[in-house]
């Protein structure tokens, strides 16, 4: 049974909201992890290989600023795309999640030409870029080699193609399986980020979760699939 969210919160779209069901915030709260963790190991290493400087600091990645994916307006709208891909409902449910996403600055300097940009802010997005191809995501087909990147790169507008081509080198040479080291958002290794950085991570985990449990979550149903350190 799909639940409804009813509020005057200027946040909200629509006067009743479909939010996500126990499984779909499992799968959503696991990859979100994943990626940030993804990202973050790279941001470690590629800029500075790169000889730049990265000014983002809406970090952890997708983590922490305005429209982070642990904030409600993403959180409660963002994993119904695992329910359905059919246009009308992404429109009307999982469009309103992804604009409250985008006004994060990686978004903003990457996703359309920004004459605020600069060459290391695109190579944050290029990073973010490369990592969601190789992930599993059934929306872009799948999990991807950096050899059908570099040629995804070739069809890109010039800056996100050079800032991918440029990164693409680096990351193979350090490349990583955070899917099959972070199989859970309850004991998850430090998988080579900042301890600080590690620390913040699982921060913003135990606040999302008190977030959802607020809301009226059930969080036994959310967390008892996930496994757990012997």
């Amino acid at each position: 049974m799909h639940a409804s969210y009813k509020s005057n919160d200027r946040d909200d779209v629509t006067t009743a909201v479909l939010l996500p069901t126990a499984s779909e915030l499992q799968r959503y709260l696991l990859h979100t992890i994943q990626h940030s963790c993804h990202v973050e190991y790279f941001l470690d290493r590629v800029p500075f290989l790169l000889g730049v400087t990265v000014r983002d600091t809406q970090r952890p990645h997708d983590l922490a600023g305005l429209g982070h994916k642990f904030s409600w307006p993403v959180i409660r709208s963002l994993p119904l795309q695992y329910r359905n891909r059919d246009p009308a409902f992404t429109e009307a449910y999982i469009i309103p999640g992804l604009h409250a996403h985008r006004v994060q600055y990686h978004h903003q300097m990457w996703n359309s030409r920004n004459g605020k940009a600069t060459f290391a802010d695109h190579i944050v997005g290029a990073i973010d870029t490369v990592c969601s191809l190789l992930e599993e995501r059934p929306y872009q087909r799948g999990r991807h080699s950096y050899d059908e990147i570099v040629v995804i790169a070739d069809g890109m507008v010039e800056y996100k193609r050079d800032a991918v081509l440029a990164v693409v080198p680096e990351m193979r040479s350090h490349e990583i399986a955070v899917e099959e080291r972070i199989r859970s958002i309850l004991d998850f290794p430090n998988i080579g980020l900042a301890e600080e950085c590690f620390s913040q991570i699982k921060a913003r985990v135990d606040g999302a979760l008190r977030m959802l449990g607020e809301k009226g979550h059930d969080l036994n149903r959310i967390l008892n699939t996930f496994p757990r350190a012997a």
